[in-house]
């Protein structure tokens, strides 16, 4: 499935969920070229796979920009990976930027991020202790490294995206 396009602007709870049920996991969805904005919780992807984000526009939410889970109650660990997040803006958030836990595992890669308070703006990335996550060449606005937080050196394997760097993806998505 793909989803393309889509401006969702104050949603109750959840802007773009996807999600599926222990045993069978919801995969082989992309999000491209979206607007997730004024939502509290913007985006869940929960038992889901293969889930590729890109070239979004994540604004004044306040968590889930997006955050990636399994299922810490199951004893095996997700069959392919759950996220790739990449050339994403998340701008204004105020209390998460992107979620990683639950033993999700997700590569997040030149994405910009802009905190709406420097208080908030550690909250970038955060990885739990279940949780696996690439992060390279991502960029705050609020000088915080994002790439340390990241847990693995490697990418996990994904689908192949145009990516370019940070700086650009927010240009891009202001402008395109």
């Amino acid at each position: 499935m793909i989803i393309d396009h889509v401006s969702i602007d104050r949603a109750s709870d959840g802007g773009i969920d996807i999600g599926g049920e222990a045993g069978n996991p919801t995969k082989d969805i992309t999000i491209q070229w979206s607007i997730l904005s004024g939502t509290k919780n913007q985006s869940l992807v929960a038992r889901a796979t293969r889930v590729s984000m890109h070239h979004n526009l994540f604004i004044n939410g306040q968590n889930r920009n997006p955050q990636a889970q399994w299922d810490e109650t199951l004893a095996t660990t997700p069959p392919d990976t759950v996220l790739d997040f990449r050339n994403n803006v998340v701008w204004d958030f105020s209390g998460y930027g992107t979620i990683v836990r639950r033993k999700a595992t997700a590569n997040v890669v030149n994405n910009y991020y802009f905190a709406r308070s420097p208080s908030t703006a550690s909250n970038a990335l955060a990885v739990d202790l279940q949780g696996r996550a690439h992060a390279s060449g991502n960029h705050t606005g609020n000088g915080v490294d994002v790439n340390a937080i990241g847990t693995e050196a490697s990418r996990f394997p994904a689908s192949s995206v145009s990516t370019t760097d940070a700086c650009q993806a927010a240009y891009d998505s202001c402008t395109g």
